[in-house]
């Protein structure tokens, strides 16, 4: 059985995480990712060995840098089209796959499992997955960007990491990304989800006396921006939008969608007027909205 087979098997029984499994079409996504690239880097000459016939890491090792070098270029990622956002770790898997099946028979390892769980697994080459980790762009302008791919590819852990790296790029802060913090928002979109969730509403409230009034309720987008507009020190803050294709997008950012142009400093291009929002954040109804470049 050639590599080919062999890793698409080694999928179906991987464990990225104990006791779970990837779902064939994610098995499938990964596998397809791979033989695509295998075609482009064939057909542009930018790699001459057919991937499934590589059997050591070195050589897999090379084809990641070429990927690293080519991923930002137009050309290639037409070639790659809708694979450009999966092929990160897909190649980090293919490695792990060479690593364990080397020096063993890969159709004994299947049938054990020994492959998941055995010492050249756990203790993989850090330098090697180093590697083979896309790591994105960090700046600190403020910027949109969306991570997308099928389940497992890393999405989370590329935000993640990216937020590591803005707010502690020296590694010199223990900090813990999954506790609450100030500087990030998190929400989830999906079907019943309202601009006015996200933005903030009118709601009726009572006061110590009792008496009804109605008073606007910030919701995340206009909290998380309240924050970082009044931050004198100007650090930089994150609003993380979950499962942004479950929900009505365009209903859901409505007249926000304006605010997302930004120019080179990372601010909004476009201004939008807001009574509601602005005289949260500014206490003025007729102040201009603008992301602010720590946002």
């Amino acid at each position: 059985m050639e590599n080919r087979e062999k890793f698409k098997e080694w999928l179906e029984v991987m464990e990225p995480r104990p006791g779970i499994t990837y779902d064939s079409k994610t098995v499938n996504s990964y596998y397809l990712a791979l033989n695509k690239l295998n075609d482009v880097l064939r057909q542009k000459s930018l790699f001459e060995t057919d991937i499934f016939e590589i059997t050591d890491e070195d050589k897999i090792l090379k084809v990641i840098k070429i990927f690293n070098e080519n991923k930002v270029k137009e050309e290639f990622k037409s070639a790659v089209r809708s694979y450009i956002g999966t092929l990160s770790s897909v190649l980090k898997r293919y490695t792990k796959f060479l690593t364990v099946s080397r020096g063993s028979s890969i159709d004994q390892n299947l049938s054990t499992n020994t492959s998941i769980n055995n010492e050249n697994y756990i203790e993989l080459a850090q330098d090697v997955l180093e590697t083979a980790e896309e790591t994105p762009t960090v700046t600190l302008k403020g910027e949109n960007v969306i991570f997308y791919g099928v389940p497992g590819s890393g999405k989370s852990y590329s935000i993640q990491e990216r937020i590591k790296n803005v707010i502690n790029p020296s590694g010199a802060i223990d900090y813990d990304y999954s506790k609450i913090n100030e500087n990030i928002s998190r929400v989830v979109f999906h079907p019943d989800y309202t601009y006015s969730d996200f933005t903030g509403q009118i709601l009726p409230t009572t006061d110590e006396n009792g008496h009804v009034k109605y008073v606007f309720k910030e919701g995340p987008f206009t909290s998380i921006l309240r924050r970082a507009v009044f931050d004198k020190t100007k650090k930089p803050y994150f609003l993380i939008i979950e499962e942004i294709n479950r929900g009505n997008a365009s209903a859901i950012f409505g007249d926000i969608f304006q605010l997302l142009d930004r120019d080179k400093d990372g601010v909004s291009e476009y201004s939008i007027t807001n009574a509601e929002i602005a005289q949260c954040v500014f206490n003025d109804k007729k102040k201009q909205l603008r992301l602010p470049e720590n946002l």
